[in-house]
């Protein structure tokens, strides 16, 4: 690969890529491999559409599950997620060489998780709630989001660590934790059955529904102020690249292999990094997502309540659509050029044995 070509290919990874090239590099999350009754996926595109048995989910994509609905996903690296009816989740992720990073977002419902051993692996699975963040590690897990964002995790072997504001916390098995926007964990001996778990939620809901909007409400306007706050990092990672590409330039053209091949090491190492904090930027999203769902079940199911905290939980959304829109095309722009230095550092090898 010559120096124009790869001048040419980092700029279009960071200023204006084609959808064709888009679709290369998103990810393949997994496949449907059950179906029973009706399921939908949302896309990066924003269309929802029915799925079909075997088909590929990418990186960026919501599934839900309808009434009477159930659905089995084989992740890429092997692992199974089952979702039971009226369940939402988001699949995103990353692969680069050994490492694979996945994040599994649980908007509502239940979800179980039956992950290979990963012993020899680098694989990393975080299952992020509205409440809490799961890291799996090899481990089983169930997982149920009710409408009041009340959080519950089973274990039925081994141990989940989870983080909920700093806090972390170790659930060992056969035990069960609940995680609540209203009140400290709740940790219990054995399993808890999540449907009658999740039925005690509505009646807590109609006694006092906008205790719990309030408390979404004030989840949500902080994750945004960290989101906005956020936006000088991108900022600051366009300008490094900047200096980057000339740097390349200078190199290349003196042939200077070696320091070219640690520039771009360096570089790579880097983008990972960006692309690291762009899915924690995602992991906000989902939480926000998550809340968006949460009051418009409640608000379906109390039809009759005049429920004004829904309204500013919408419009909260809305003041941030420009930030999602960065996010979602910055990730996918630092995943076009990890793939085009990581060939580019291939080439250097090359070059400097031969």
């Amino acid at each position: 690969m010559n120096q124009k070509l790869f001048v040419v290919l980092i700029l279009i990874a960071f200023l204006s890529i084609p959808a064709v090239l888009i679709a290369e590099n998103i990810p393949v999350m997994g496949s449907i491999t059950y179906l029973k009754g009706t399921c939908q996926v949302r896309v990066q595109n924003g269309e929802l559409e029915e799925v079909m048995l075997d088909q590929e989910l990418f990186a960026g994509s919501t599934l839900r599950t309808l009434a009477d609905s159930e659905a089995e996903i084989m992740l890429a690296d092997g692992n199974v997620i089952y979702l039971s009816e009226e369940a939402e989740i988001t699949l995103n992720g990353y692969s680069f060489r050994e490492q694979k990073f996945t994040q599994i977002g649980l908007l509502f419902g239940t979800m179980r998780l039956l992950v290979k051993k990963l012993s020899g692996s680098s694989s990393e699975i975080d299952v992020n709630t509205v409440t809490t963040t799961a890291g799996i590690r090899g481990t089983d897990l169930e997982a149920s989001v009710r409408e009041d964002g009340s959080v519950l995790i089973n274990v039925d072997e081994g141990v989940v660590e989870t983080e909920t504001n700093g806090d972390i916390h170790r659930i060992e098995a056969p035990n069960a934790s609940v995680f609540s926007l209203t009140g400290p964990r709740v940790d219990f001996k054995g399993r808890i059955e999540p449907a009658q778990w999740r039925a005690a939620a509505i009646e807590r809901i109609r006694e006092n529904p906008d205790l719990f909007l309030s408390k979404l409400l004030e989840r949500e306007r902080r994750i945004i102020k960290g989101l906005r706050e956020g936006q000088r990092n991108i900022e600051e990672y366009r300008k490094e690249w900047e200096e980057f590409l000339r740097k390349i330039r200078s190199l290349e053209s003196r042939g200077r292999y070696e320091e070219e091949r640690r520039l771009i090491e360096f570089q790579i190492a880097r983008t990972k990094k960006g692309i690291i904090l762009l899915l924690a930027a995602r992991k906000q999203l989902t939480v926000i997502r998550s809340i968006l769902v949460l009051a418009a079940r409640i608000e379906r199911d109390l039809p009759a309540q005049r429920l004004p905290t829904i309204e500013k939980l919408r419009q909260e959304y809305v003041r941030i659509t420009a930030i999602i829109k960065k996010i979602d095309e910055t990730e996918r722009k630092l995943l076009r050029v990890l793939f085009v230095l990581n060939r580019k550092h291939e080439q250097i090898i090359q070059k400097g044995s031969g």
